[in-house]
């Protein structure tokens, strides 16, 4: 069997989750990007003057000159915007750690059971020969090492 296999079975079920993390994961990113361009945008355009400049052609969704006026006029909505987007952005980190967190323990349970099952099949000549610390502290730290490399 191959590894990745061998690894997937583990996942039935849980990729969905494990998608929805990686995404979490993806937004938190774009709102960390954002807010340093929300205060470039703050201090060089509506305090400075300067024409807007920002990257992706996000200038010409925000180029209206009546929304420019009214940011210019309420700064507090441009500090009011850094908050809602790190607010978003801490929320999306907080879900991807609550859902990298339910898919590890899933899969730490997954891989607990089947190495019990496993030991359970094994012959009595082999559990005599083994001393039960052994196989406890053995099985105890491969599946954390593998919980560990999975998430």
């Amino acid at each position: 069997m191959s590894a990745l296999r061998f690894v997937l079975q583990y996942f039935r079920g849980l990729k969905l989750l494990y998608m929805l993390a990686i995404g979490c994961v993806a937004v938190a990113a774009c709102c960390s990007f954002l807010n340093p361009l929300v205060i470039r945008m703050t201090v060089d355009t509506l305090i400075g003057g300067k024409a807007l400049d920002l990257p992706l052609g996000l200038e010409t969704y925000l180029s209206d000159t009546s929304l420019m006026v009214l940011l210019s006029k309420h700064l507090w909505l441009a500090g009011l915007l850094i908050v809602v987007i790190g607010f978003i952005g801490h929320a999306f980190t907080y879900m991807r750690g609550k859902l990298s967190a339910i898919v590890s323990e899933e899969l730490a349970k997954r891989m607990r059971d089947a190495l019990y099952d496993h030991i359970q099949l094994l012959p009595y000549s082999w559990h005599s020969k083994i001393q039960a610390g052994d196989i406890i502290q053995r099985c105890s730290s491969d599946v954390d090492t593998g919980q560990i490399a999975l998430t």
